[in-house]
């Protein structure tokens, strides 16, 4: 991956995609045929030295997933324009893709409280767009991966804040005052 200096926004991201500069079109294309193939559950890793783009990368793979969903930002005609073919190859079925920069929340004491809230986050905005049934499925994601991992918390707690307020206010607090910190 060639080096980018470019912060990964919204706009920075849907420009890329459409004129595709640093030509990591098919990079992206061929990234997302291979997540269609693969069974889960899998991972993936993508290593390249520090600036070279992996964020950047990442956040273009989660805005493709988010145009091709049709309780998103279902953008059909501008995926279909920049990917052609790969874009008619997507699932029918949507998925929901959830971006955590485990970096940006290490200061957390409770590091499911961030990875919590980055679903949270993307369910908040899935629940917007008319899916609302979907944090209940979230919700079920949620107690199962903690009884899998055996993870030492109260997740009838966790649920009840996740589906209250309080818990993505805290969230927030937290990193609002994290970002004062880190800039005094």
């Amino acid at each position: 991956m060639k080096r980018v200096d470019e912060e990964p926004t919204p706009k920075a991201i849907d420009n890329a995609l459409s004129q595709d500069p640093l030509h990591r079109k098919r990079e992206i294309e061929d990234f997302l045929k291979m997540l269609i193939t693969v069974e889960p559950p899998y991972t993936f890793v993508i290593d390249a030295p520090w600036g070279s783009g992996k964020t950047f990368f990442v956040k273009q793979v989660a805005r493709v997933l988010q145009m091709a969903n049709p309780t998103l930002n279902h953008d059909f005609e501008t995926l279909n324009a920049t990917l052609g073919e790969t874009a008619t190859e997507l699932p029918a079925t949507p998925c929901l893709p959830i971006y955590f920069n485990a970096w940006e929340d290490d200061h957390f004491d409770n590091p499911i409280l961030p990875i919590l809230a980055s679903i949270a986050n993307a369910v908040d905005e899935q629940s917007v767009k008319g899916g609302k049934d979907f944090g209940k499925g979230v919700i079920s994601v949620i107690e199962t991966a903690a009884s899998i991992i055996g993870y030492g918390v109260d997740i009838n707690g966790i649920i009840e804040n996740f589906i209250g307020t309080d818990f993505l206010e805290q969230y927030k607090a937290e990193k609002s005052l994290g970002a004062k910190l880190a800039s005094s």
